[in-house]
């Protein structure tokens, strides 16, 4: 692989990811449940990143409590609503 190539192996076998921007496109939010849980992780590597992106969360959602409707929407509530809206048109 190149350094910005990453491969996963599926049940179907090996599939090759390009993780060029991955960062920059992939920025849905993780849920806050599962931060929560991640930085009860025994694995002290895991749970003090998670723990450092939890107290950032945190933080954000503390200063725009007061403007709801201020978190990006996720990608499942982007399927949902068009999903809602394909049965709807059907």
């Amino acid at each position: 692989h190149r350094p910005w190539e990453f491969g996963v192996k599926h049940f179907a076998g090996l599939v090759t990811y390009d993780a060029t921007d991955f960062i920059e496109r992939n920025t849905d939010q993780l849920p806050l449940d599962l931060l929560e849980c991640v930085t009860k992780c025994t694995n002290s590597i895991i749970s003090t990143q998670f723990d450092a992106l939890l107290t950032e969360r945190q933080t954000l959602m503390q200063s725009t409590r007061r403007k709801q409707g201020a978190m990006s929407m996720t990608i499942c509530s982007k399927f949902r609503k068009r999903l809602a809206g394909l049965i709807e048109h059907i």
